[in-house]
């Protein structure tokens, strides 16, 4: 059976993790809750313009 190194990493550091908190997912989220929020930055704008998406300066007039 094939097997996929990324999904092998993500399986051990799910272990990894859950060892630390005794297996209880209820104390990981906890812990994970108790965590600061991130801080929010400036949302980041496209390099080059995508043709799915209308150009800032088309569209409804306002008024």
């Amino acid at each position: 059976m094939w097997e996929d190194p990324i999904v092998e990493e993500v399986h051990a550091i799910r272990a990894q993790l859950l060892a630390r908190f005794d297996g209880d997912l209820h104390k990981y989220c906890e812990y994970v809750r108790s965590l600061p929020a991130p801080t929010r930055s400036a949302p980041v704008q496209p390099a080059l313009p995508s043709a799915d998406l209308p150009s800032p300066n088309t569209g409804a007039k306002a008024g």
